[in-house]
């Protein structure tokens, strides 16, 4: 296929919609009721109650969230994952423990209603960081991540949490974590790579609860979020639709899911990212060198035999397809 020559995947540059007051009207209510403050991982840090006990958590997680949890003083177990993601059997909360179930890259959402049925609404943590999506379930406290879904600088959202006094915003740090944004726009993958990074670091070290800046804010406000989730769950099943027929095994897709990315499972990523980067194709790592124990399949599966496509608004049909002729070229290399 000839196409111009332009990167997919990696991170977010800054996105302009054709129409802020038509975005802004269709938001969906968790996004304008959450209580939002400077990332993802200290929403879901504040969804913890403020007297210490056992957090459950999956042992397939992200390392900074997982220190960022610890700071709260809980002391922390690590469960292997269901077949449906969700926590496995050996879960065995005590009363005032919680259990953290992950909404992996936005096609979980029965796992986390399992954990409710199972665990009751009270003893659930819902992280929602890679599902912005995904509605919260009554009475969980749930945590968003929307940068992962848009081109934001920062910010976190929490659904169902307790009541709470937070710092004001930090206007310049957040602006300073907008340039890789703006470094993509204007074309400079590298640099804007390089400050990318930076960005994270910045937010590993931003831990003390805040409010959400203006600047953020605002972005988040102008998304149109009609055609963000139309465009990933077009992409998703055009994507997994050729993924199978060339017999690559892809996860379905519930109807009201709007997936993070596409999950290849059985493409090596050690093998594939690096051939696919050298064609312009960009695939995330979700946390490959956590540890994991040889009975927990589900996550061992993810993290040594799982490629991340992307699939996400910025990509039109003639990107996906492209992305298809190249993963054809690895059917041997699975």
């Amino acid at each position: 296929m000839t196409r111009p020559a332009r990167a997919i995947g990696g991170y977010f540059g800054l996105q302009v919609v054709p129409s802020v007051a038509s975005a802004t009207a269709s938001l969906p209510s968790w996004w304008v009721d959450g209580v939002a403050v400077q990332s993802g991982r200290v929403a879901l840090a504040l969804a913890l109650p403020a007297r210490p006990a056992t957090l459950w958590l999956p042992a397939y997680f992200c390392p900074p969230v997982e220190r960022a949890l610890a700071g709260r003083g809980w002391n922390l177990r690590r469960y292997r994952l269901a077949e449906d993601w969700g926590p496995g059997d050996d879960v065995t909360p005590a009363p005032g423990d919680r259990v953290l179930v992950v909404d992996f890259f936005g096609l979980a959402a029965a796992a986390v209603r399992r954990a409710v049925a199972c665990f009751g609404a009270g003893s659930v943590i819902a992280d929602h960081s890679l599902a912005l999506f995904a509605a919260p379930v009554d009475g969980v406290p749930t945590a968003y991540s929307p940068r992962k879904f848009v081109g934001l600088p920062d910010g976190g959202l929490l659904l169902n949490g307790e009541a709470l006094e937070l710092a004001a915003p930090d206007e310049t740090l957040s602006a300073g974590r907008a340039r890789h944004l703006l470094l993509r726009a204007a074309g400079d993958l590298q640099g804007g790579r390089i400050a990318f990074s930076e960005a994270e670091a910045s937010l590993d070290a931003d831990l003390a609860p805040r409010a959400m800046s203006l600047l953020t804010r605002r972005l988040l406000e102008a998304v149109d979020v009609e055609a963000v989730a139309s465009r990933r769950v077009r992409n998703f099943d055009r994507l997994a639709s050729g993924l199978r027929a060339l017999g690559f095994d892809v996860p379905c897709r519930s109807p009201d899911a709007v997936p993070l990315c596409c999950p290849v499972f059985g493409l090596r990523p050690t093998v594939a990212r690096p051939l696919l980067a050298s064609n312009g194709i960009f695939c995330a790592a979700y946390w490959p060198d956590v540890a994991l124990d040889v009975e927990d399949v589900e996550g061992r599966r993810f993290a040594e035999a799982t490629t991340f496509l992307p699939c996400d608004q910025r990509y039109d049909d003639d990107d996906i397809d492209f992305v298809l002729e190249r993963l054809e070229a690895l059917e041997d290399q699975r």
